[in-house]
């Protein structure tokens, strides 16, 4: 193997590295509770499904499975956490009666509001974290995880 080819591979090793840490860190995030402005525990799942409902009032637990690429089992079983919380209610349908439509309420629109502030106090710092590398950096690192991104879907689907 020549020289060149030798570097790319343990730069490549490298990027893959990274990349596996940042999973690691980015599902220890989410595992992770915090409160939202209220006394409730949320995990940032539940946060991110209670901020779909905040911003799509009156989608359906199907819509919610679909964008977020879960089952319908798996977001009926979190919307009831969240209804248990006193963070969501259901309503009926007035177009089908099997389905029935989500709205947050006032407790959590406290919740919905919180997390959005957080979200951007967040992005502030990344943003001024980042600040050293030029747009053309940072344009370069989202083709290599769209890159990354789609052979994992690409690998997943063989």
């Amino acid at each position: 193997m020549g020289e060149r080819k030798m570097e790319r591979n343990a730069l490549m090793e490298r990027l893959f590295d990274v990349f596996l840490a940042s999973i690691r860190y980015s599902k220890r995030y989410d595992s992770s509770p915090r409160s939202y402005g209220t006394e409730d525990v949320l995990y940032a799942e539940e946060c991110h499904t209670l901020e779909l409902i905040g911003k799509y009032e009156g989608i359906t637990i199907t819509e919610i499975a679909r964008r977020v690429g879960k089952t319908k089992s798996a977001i009926s079983q979190m919307v009831d956490r969240l209804i248990k919380k006193g963070l969501l209610e259901k309503q009926p349908n007035p177009e089908s009666e099997r389905t029935v439509l989500l709205k947050i309420t006032p407790k959590g629109e406290i919740v919905f509001r919180y997390h959005a502030q957080y979200d951007r106090d967040q992005f502030d710092k990344l943003c001024e974290h980042l600040e050293g590398f030029s747009n053309r950096e940072l344009a370069t690192y989202m083709e290599i995880q769209r890159e990354i991104i789609k052979w994992i879907k690409d690998s997943n689907n063989r």
